[in-house]
């Protein structure tokens, strides 16, 4: 199994969906909040973003045996992106789904990434655009911008 670091538009694509849809996620890792789920909006995007970039970085690292630095990140609100190269289109629940499916496969190189809070967020961001899905069609497995 090979492992990549996503492009930053695909964290953007999947923490805007999941601010828009203002979900309640488990708390952030380190937060003085216990206990059941808060809603999203008590964080920042970036902090979210760099949690899912700081979570692929540690996985390649795991994966390829390196100690490669956090780059920083840049949160941006993302609700379209380049699906092939030279086709752009707001992003769809199946979208969001197969972006979420994308940066799982990245992460999950380090034995504990089944009990991590970046897995039961994509877990849950996954499950809230399942409920908006009426029907499916071709889905990108990332951005390619």
């Amino acid at each position: 199994m090979s492992a990549y670091i996503v492009k930053q538009s695909t964290i953007n694509a999947i923490v805007t969906f999941a601010f828009g849809k203002e979900l309640h996620i488990d708390p952030l890792p380190g937060s003085n909040h216990v206990g059941s789920a808060v809603p999203i909006t008590q964080y920042e995007p970036k902090q979210i973003a760099e949690l899912l970039w700081s979570e692929n970085h540690r996985s390649v690292n795991h994966r390829y045996r390196e100690q490669m630095s956090l780059p920083p990140f840049s949160y941006a609100e993302r609700r379209s992106g380049e699906v092939l190269p030279a086709k752009t289109r707001i992003l769809t629940p199946v979208d969001i789904i197969s972006l979420c499916k994308c940066l799982n496969y990245q992460c999950c190189e380090p034995g504990d990434w089944s009990g991590t809070w970046t897995y039961r967020f994509l877990l849950e961001v996954i499950a809230s655009a399942a409920d908006d899905l009426i029907d499916g069609k071709d889905a990108p497995w990332g951005l390619y911008d």
